[in-house]
């Protein structure tokens, strides 16, 4: 019996997949963290699709996005947030800190 290796998942396909879905993703950043073999991916995906939804159904709306090469993924790690969420810890983060002065000679 043997054994057929699933094909890798690429960083831009599962761009792809999320910005073409029915989610209409404002802001979407994959991360390939599985070495480069295409197992598993970081995201992060920003939606109004979100609206009103709890954490498991904005997953669950990101699985279903990812259907068609979730069978060639070991794992994926999620954050799933609305524009005001983003919005709102934007504006609740600390201003950077102005960069130091150079000494002069």
């Amino acid at each position: 019996m043997s054994a057929t290796a699933a094909p890798t998942v690429t960083v831009a396909a599962v761009e792809d997949l999320l910005l073409t879905s029915a989610l209409a993703p404002t802001q979407v950043e994959v991360k390939d963290v599985s070495g480069g073999c295409g197992t598993s991916f970081k995201l992060n995906v920003v939606s109004t699709a979100f609206e009103g939804q709890r954490l498991l159904a904005r997953q669950r709306l990101v699985y279903d996005a990812l259907a068609t090469v979730m069978p060639s993924i070991h794992a994926v790690i999620m954050t799933c947030k609305t524009p005001a969420q983003v919005a709102a810890a934007a504006a609740a983060a600390p201003a950077a800190p102005a960069p130091a002065p150079t000494p002069s000679v």
